[in-house]
């Protein structure tokens, strides 16, 4: 299904399901993939790197939940994402300069990009889907379950320096409007900048949240913890959509955390589609 958002300014990208896949100006006959977007202006990019401050970020709880997965993912920095549109502009000109985008033609597409990911991560990975809660039956009849420290060993034990060689950009972002009793405050952890500029599209995001009314000695989020699940080790070359064949992505429904490891696509990693 085709959705076309004709916004003036709009910033479309489009994903593919798989690199296999090729795909003209006009999108003839190319399928499945989705469209998202977002309008685009100029502001402030700044990058942090090792130590414990961290740009438009003063609350010592959200500063204790980076530093704690800064030290497992050991990333070679920190980039707290302020939510502004010359931010995204940034991130999607690295984007295509990585060759994880391809600008198409802006005078049939304007403000418009492909993304075409790894053939082997796919969206559809429900044997890799946990929900791991302390007792069996609370998980569900249809999902699978592992006990909740059982897995959290494994996962770090990926974890650990996932991240060496890469960027962590710490997201905080929004599902619902600003203020709202029913919003749910998350911060994402990832090494993907296709992540970071995403999550723009799909919530409310960036260091306006922590510096609202939201940000309190008492401040309650669910972390959000992702990871391409591929270090860049020094002299190596990276991939233009970096991922791992050992996928998981967990949901600990009784502490709210959500962990994402292994895959790059959009409905694994957009850790906000999560945040229930």
């Amino acid at each position: 299904m085709r959705r076309y958002f004709k916004q003036k300014k709009a910033v479309r990208i489009v994903q593919l399901a798989s690199k296999t896949m090729s795909c003209s100006d006009s999108f003839v006959g190319c399928s499945p993939f989705s469209f998202w977007r977002y309008t685009s202006s100029q502001k402030s990019y700044t990058t942090t790197t090792s130590n414990a401050t961290y740009t438009g970020i003063t609350n010592s709880k959200v500063i204790e939940f980076i530093d704690t997965y800064k030290q497992l993912m050991n990333p070679e920095s920190v980039h707290v994402v302020d939510g502004t549109d010359e931010e995204n502009q940034k991130l999607l000109d690295q984007l295509v300069q990585s060759g994880t985008l391809l600008k198409l033609n802006q005078e049939k597409r304007p403000n418009s990009y492909l993304a075409r990911s790894d053939p082997t991560d796919v969206a559809r990975v429900e044997k890799r889907t946990y929900v791991c809660t302390k007792e069996k039956d609370d998980a569900g009849p249809n999902n699978n379950w592992v006990e909740p420290t059982e897995m959290k060993d494994n996962l770090r034990r990926l974890f650990r320096n996932c991240m060496q060689g890469r960027t962590m950009y710490v997201i905080p972002f929004l599902m619902g409007p600003l203020n709202s009793s029913h919003s749910h405050l998350g911060i994402q952890l990832t090494d993907s900048p296709y992540v970071a500029a995403n999550m723009k599209i799909m919530t409310r995001m960036g260091t306006r949240l922590l510096s609202s009314e939201l940000s309190s000695p008492n401040l309650s989020f669910v972390p959000a913890i992702h990871s391409v699940g591929s270090p860049l080790l020094p002299g190596s070359v990276d991939s233009s959509w970096p991922c791992n064949e050992n996928k998981y992505i967990v949901h600990f429904p009784e502490t709210r955390e959500i962990w994402s490891f292994g895959s790059g696509y959009g409905g694994n990693a957009l850790l906000g589609k999560k945040n229930a």
